[in-house]
């Protein structure tokens, strides 16, 4: 019995697994191609240069300080570029600055000031280093939100796509033993040999490649785009399949949960199904002894 309830575990995981990939792919897509860590780090380094130029703005201009703080986003070594979308889109620029970069550039300019009014070396490194912890924080919180935001966007394409409803899901996996042994197995496979094509996305032509893949992947599995129709979605009484009110609001929080579910991204359920899987094969030792 129990052994039972792992493997409708592990199945319905391994399908919004199969989702959560495309998910986390076109994040991923989004990140390297739409600059989302640049623009923040950018946000991050001009509200360091008019804090510091707040403190005292005659030792050096807010000018200065800005355009020094930003040429540490600039690389040293740039890539060969590849393609039209990828010349218009590609980030050639950090994404991430330490804080002792940082302290250098204020290190410098701090030496090339001759104003007799500049703020002690030590002091300004110090407010420096506290100034730019916080906006670390703040620049990490932002940048999480938003890309749970776009996650959840996504996932409801795609749980809206192929008419994703959890408990649809969670009663055809209980019910077709065969179904969910396939589940079970394509899980332990991944686990085993965690590859896909959608594992780095930069171009165009990687999506296109990703969504084939996952939507062959999925239609071996029996999801399809619009299985049921575009009537599935609000019509209530068909004399074929009569749905009531109750099974019509049932299937939409079905698909609301698929949504949030999904939009947890493939790393979470990758690790959910690896955690079952060993736990089952445990179970599955004991029971033979």
């Amino acid at each position: 019995m129990l052994l039972d309830i792992l493997g409708i575990l592990i199945a319905f995981c391994s399908v919004m697994l199969m989702f959560s990939l495309v998910v986390t792919a076109f994040i991923q897509f989004l990140q390297n191609n739409l600059k989302w860590r640049t623009d923040h780090l950018k946000l991050g380094l001009t509200a360091l240069a008019n804090h510091i130029n707040k403190m005292n703005n005659n030792w050096v201009s807010n000018d200065t300080l800005n355009t020094s703080l930003l040429d540490l986003m600039r690389p040293t070594i740039k890539a060969n570029r590849r393609g039209l979308f990828y010349q218009l889109f590609r980030n050639y620029e950090r994404g991430h600055i330490n804080d002792e970069e940082i302290k250098a550039v204020f290190t410098n300019l701090h030496q090339q000031s001759s104003c007799n009014t500049k703020p002690d070396l030590n002091t300004l490194l110090e407010e420096v280093d506290r100034f730019f912890g916080r906006i670390e924080t703040e620049m990490s919180s932002h940048f999480t939100r938003k890309t749970h935001f776009w996650s959840f966007i996504i996932a409801g394409f795609f749980v809206l796509l192929f008419q994703l409803d959890t408990f649809s899901v969670l009663n055809k996996v209980s019910q077709n033993k065969v179904y969910r042994d396939s589940l079970v197995n394509q899980a332990q496979q991944q686990i085993v040999k965690s590859n896909s094509q959608c594992s780095d996305l930069i171009q165009f032509t990687d999506i296109q490649s990703c969504l084939m893949s996952e939507q062959r992947n999925a239609a071996l599995y029996g999801f399809t785009i619009l299985p049921e129709g575009e009537s599935h979605f609000y019509k209530i009484g068909e004399t074929h399949n009569h749905k009531s009110i109750w099974q019509l609001l049932s299937f939409w929080m079905g698909m609301i949960i698929s949504t949030i579910f999904i939009s947890l991204g493939a790393p979470f359920w990758f690790n959910r199904i690896k955690t079952l899987v060993q736990l089952k094969d445990k179970l599955s030792k004991a029971t033979v002894k």
